[in-house]
C-alpha cells in the first residue's frame, strides 16, 4: 500500500461520514457529514422521493478537524 507524504492532509467527506474523532488516529486530518435534526421530516421527503439535495431543510453539515477548529455537534 503506498504511503502518504507526511505534509499530505487527508479528509473524509460525505452524506453518510462517520464523525467520529477517533478517525484522526488512522491519519484523517478533517470529516465532514451530514448530521439530521429533524428525522420524521427527512423520512417523509425521502418517502415522497427527494433527492439528496432537498435534504437541508431536515439536518445541516458538520466539520470535525484534529486541531479542534471543528462545529459542535449539537
Amino acid at each position: 500500500m503506498p504511503r502518504r507524504s507526511s505534509t499530505a492532509r487527508v479528509a473524509l467527506a460525505g452524506p453518510v461520514a462517520p464523525l467520529s474523532p477517533r478517525l484522526h488516529a488512522y491519519g484523517i486530518d478533517a470529516l465532514a457529514g451530514f448530521v439530521v435534526t429533524d428525522a420524521n421530516g427527512l423520512a417523509q421527503a425521502v418517502a415522497r422521493g427527494a433527492k439528496a439535495w432537498a435534504f437541508a431543510p431536515f439536518g445541516r453539515i458538520v466539520h470535525r478537524r484534529r486541531d479542534g477548529g471543528d462545529d459542535a455537534i449539537r
